[in-house]
């Protein structure tokens, strides 16, 4: 029987399939271990886990240690009665404990699946530009955007929500609803659901983004042309409906923790939240201002001027208008608008407003790439190449390729001490004073911390779970009076502080205000053992224990 052989265009296909997997994978490999190595030296994995990240990483160990039963499915079971604020973020830290053990640096690996999503994104953008040369120059120049670096050294899910977000707003921008398959349709759903649920508090911005979005997007093609325009319509509503469909079981879990977060941050606690500043900082912020300094460093000016001049040739050629990016700038000015008129400002935040700006910059250089080729189709592939390879000789020469958006604090080394200390000291209560207790049998003992420098309650649960001591990681960092601030630490079983003739405090959290008081309030109760577990600016740090563990637990 003779062989069948494939045909050629089709063996090169696969064969440019190969090289260009393997070209991007050594990209993803050399970024994630140049900025890994960053975080061991003087970043985020240099010391003692610190807030934010640890608030995600102590949930993920504390499910991973102490769920009923074993394996990532008993993780996932708590999901049910106890609803992370994160979930998927959640879920990576505890399948990274779950594979390589309760160490930080695990669930910073498996957390590497958002920059691989990152680059894999990078190269199918690029596949319209040319050769694998031209493509690799391309991934590799993106890979040097602070912003990709924070997705390795940070443990948050702003990022990766800020990602599916771009990606999200990008499959709807180059959805035709008249002519789109079912895969294609339901494909446009499953991604959004995931922008939406990676940070479930970002649902104030996501979902009517996405609405938004479909409306502009499905108006825009019902201008274009009267044809299916019943179909156009339908498909549009029949894509709302599945990503609607799907979205359902993740609001009945994790729907009345979420309201109650947003509720607290918009309006409770509002006036502590909202970032100071004047009316021009908060609407250049994300823009030019330092959140977009930070987030895009020296690529800022160059992604400003690419969409700059992809909406002036859109607006002067009409072939250029046939790829229709006008419907995707105006979603993204909505969104901007959106953030620049919130009382808050952080550039995790601006995620949801960086990768998505950052993309139509990446897709207006590919255009202009494109349109040069078919210009001058001899001359134009080789220009890309050169320009290219001086962009990314630049970056390599210039930029850092390892970085994060904030560093090792500097008091990471009395942090490192001290851990041990409280951690100690902790361990000794629990078997001297709480081993056998009832009250302890009952229920599971918390610890709080007035400040997260040197060290967070988180970090202190964690290290805790970590030598198979369960404890609830309590904060409370903005008491509206001292009333409430004692009433809290009255609940409390551990509570770890620095002494106050340090002079130390954090003038943005608030209980800093009354650590003396609180000092002498929990050094006259009974019951309460005072223990010196170090020092902390020259000054003792100490472990308050209520050590019949009968403290009633914060209400």
């Amino acid at each position: 029987m003779p062989e069948i052989s494939k045909p050629a265009g089709a063996t090169r296909a696969i064969s440019s399939n190969w090289l260009s997997g393997l070209s991007f994978s050594g990209i993803f490999l050399v970024t994630a271990a140049a900025n890994l190595a960053y975080s061991l030296r003087e970043g985020r994995l240099a010391g003692v886990p610190v807030y934010d990240d640890v608030r995600y990483l102590s949930d993920a160990l504390d499910r991973v240690m102490f769920a009923p039963g074993s394996g990532l499915w008993s993780v996932l079971a708590t999901f049910w009665s106890n609803p992370p604020h994160a979930p998927l973020t959640t879920l990576t830290a505890a399948a990274g404990f779950w594979a390589l053990g309760p160490h930080a640096v695990a669930a910073y690996l498996a957390n590497l699946w958002v920059f691989a999503l990152y680059i894999a994104v990078c190269g199918r953008l690029s596949r319209p530009v040319g050769g694998l040369l031209a493509r690799s120059l391309f991934v590799g120049v993106m890979a040097y955007v602070p912003a990709a670096h924070a997705m390795i050294a940070e443990f948050r899910p702003d990022l990766a929500a800020g990602l599916l977000f771009a990606v999200a707003l990008r499959l709807l921008a180059r959805t035709n609803f008249r002519d789109a398959s079912l895969k294609e349709m339901g494909a446009l759903a499953i991604v959004a659901v995931a922008a939406t649920v990676m940070k479930l508090s970002g649902v104030v911005l996501v979902i009517p983004a996405l609405g938004i979005g479909l409306v502009i997007q499905v108006a825009a093609q019902y201008r274009a042309s009267d044809r299916d325009r019943g179909l156009l319509l339908r498909h549009a509503l029949g894509t709302m409906a599945f990503y609607l469909l799907l979205l359902a079981p993740f609001a009945i879990v994790f729907g009345p923790a979420t309201v109650r977060y947003i509720a607290g941050t918009l309006f409770t606690d509002a006036d502590i939240w909202a970032t100071p500043g004047g009316w021009w900082f908060h609407l250049t912020y994300h823009l030019v201002g330092p959140g977009a300094r930070q987030a895009l460093g020296a690529f800022l000016f160059p992604v400003i001027g690419l969409v700059a001049v992809d909406l002036l040739l859109c607006l002067k050629s009409r072939n250029w208008r046939r790829q229709s990016p006008l419907p995707f700038y105006a979603t993204l000015l909505v969104i901007y608008l959106a953030m620049a008129v919130s009382g808050e400002k952080t550039t995790y935040q601006g995620s949801y407003f960086y990768f998505p700006i950052l993309l139509a910059a990446a897709s207006a250089l590919v255009r202009l790439c494109v349109a040069a080729r078919t210009q001058w189709p001899t001359a134009a592939p080789r220009i890309v190449q050169a320009a290219g390879t001086g962009a990314l000789a630049a970056c390599i020469v210039f930029l850092p390729l390892g970085s994060s958006y904030f560093g090792r604090p500097a008091d990471r080394p009395e942090a490192d001490r001290l851990i041990g200390g409280v951690t100690n000291a902790a361990f000794d209560v629990a078997k001297q004073d709480w081993q056998g207790g009832k009250a302890c049998q009952d229920r599971v003992p918390t610890i709080m911390t007035l400040d997260y420098d040197p060290l967070a309650a988180d970090a202190l649960q964690m290290a805790l779970a970590a030598g198979g001591l369960r404890v609830e990681a309590v904060s409370v960092y903005f008491p509206r009076s001292l009333a409430e601030a004692l009433r809290w630490v009255d609940e409390v079983d551990l509570v770890a502080m620095a002494d106050p003739a340090s002079g130390h405090e954090n003038p943005w959290l608030l209980i800093g205000n009354y650590a003396p008081q609180i000092f002498r309030f929990l050094a006259a109760k009974p019951g309460m053992r005072k223990i010196a577990v170090g020092t902390y600016e020259n000054r003792p740090y100490w472990l308050f224990a209520n050590t019949d563990c009968s403290a009633g637990g914060p209400k």
